[in-house]
């Protein structure tokens, strides 16, 4: 697939200790594949220190790539897993994808899309 598409990319970026929930939760729509990666957080409003060193809460960053029409149901499943409505749980945003090349496997499940 090599042309303009009609996809999103979600990204979610929650403390580590969500991590495993948020992702069960995708998966369980019936999502293939997401991919996780490690970060590290910084805030000057909520700068902890233990014995005079900073303290960088552990995130992670949940990416999914999924066609724009799941596009709201991801979202809102992210929000409710992540717990993101509470201060310090995270953020998740949505980026249009102008161009996507080089997957060769089905994005969702359609079978199971949806199915909770």
């Amino acid at each position: 697939m090599d042309s303009k598409t009609n996809y999103d990319l979600i990204i979610a970026v929650v403390n580590k200790r969500l991590t495993l929930q948020v992702s069960d939760a995708i998966e369980h729509l019936g999502m293939s594949g997401i991919t996780i990666l490690q970060g590290r957080g910084r805030s000057t409003k909520r700068r902890v220190e233990f014995i005079g060193i900073v303290v960088e809460p552990q995130r992670e960053a949940i990416m999914v790539l999924l066609p724009n029409d799941k596009t709201d149901i991801v979202y809102d499943t992210i929000m409710e897993a992540g717990k993101l409505d509470e201060p310090g749980n995270g953020v998740v945003f949505v980026l249009d994808v102008k161009r996507l090349g080089g997957l060769g496997l089905n994005i969702t499940d359609e079978d199971n899309f949806g199915t909770q």
